[in-house]
């Protein structure tokens, strides 16, 4: 089980409700990277996502970037068992380059598929809180979009200043 730990910046960006970012792994400007394209690579520690926070508040598609706290624990076909008892989970769509979390569907809120769930951008990033559903969710997002999938124990925490 790859398991991931560290700071994200939260960002009110125009497209979506709020998107992740973290380490810019190419080490070129600017100092963060959507963390669905960075292989899900957060920032080290607080004064790295600090910088990103700077960086991403002077665009102008950004209306406010908060700085969170994330925890995964992103499963491999064979490790599917390890999160049966885990209420807060999320599905990974595996696309051409870039991934994309899917997370239990919000009354209101959009998704580009009829899929069982809806991306978490687009629901300030709400989880399943079932192992039978995120693995429904899945297993339709696997079908519908042609991409591999996996399934994530998912942890994000607002930090206050």
């Amino acid at each position: 089980m790859r398991e991931i730990r560290g700071y994200v910046c939260i960002a009110a960006v125009d497209e979506c409700s709020f998107t992740l970012f973290g380490q810019n792994c190419e080490g070129t400007e600017p100092p963060y990277k959507n963390i669905e394209t960075n292989g899900f690579t957060p920032y080290k520690t607080r004064a790295e996502a600090q910088k990103g926070k700077t960086a991403l508040s002077a665009r102008r598609d950004v209306s406010k970037v908060h700085i969170g706290r994330l925890e995964m624990s992103i499963a491999d076909a064979h490790e599917l068992e390890r999160l049966a008892r885990v209420s807060s989970l999320v599905v990974i769509m595996h696309l051409d380059g870039w991934s994309r979390l899917l997370g239990s569907y919000v009354r209101g809120n959009t998704s580009a598929y009829p899929l069982y769930g809806a991306y978490c951008c687009d629901t300030n990033f709400a989880t399943f809180t079932s192992f039978d559903k995120a693995q429904e969710a899945g297993a339709e997002a696997s079908r519908q979009g042609g991409c591999q999938v996996q399934l994530a124990r998912f942890k994000l925490r607002m930090q206050t200043s």
